[in-house]
């Protein structure tokens, strides 16, 4: 994900639900429609992450989908 840096470093969280996987490979489940944002962290030194940047997203409602 990020360049030079081992994906096992990395911590990945979102404001508005929750983010599981690792290696590049997540599965996000969010709470609630409306804007979130995704923050990526790396790890340092053992056990001390900073934080490498942010994203803002808008989530939506998929539809249901009709059977006809």
């Amino acid at each position: 994900m990020l360049p030079g840096v081992l994906s096992e470093k990395l911590k990945v969280t979102i404001s508005e639900g929750s983010i599981t996987g690792s290696n590049g490979k997540y599965t996000v489940n969010v709470s609630k429609p409306g804007d979130a944002e995704i923050a990526i962290y790396v790890e340092t030194k053992p056990g001390v992450y900073e934080k490498e940047g942010t994203k803002k997203f808008r989530i939506r409602r998929i539809p249901s989908q009709v059977n006809e």
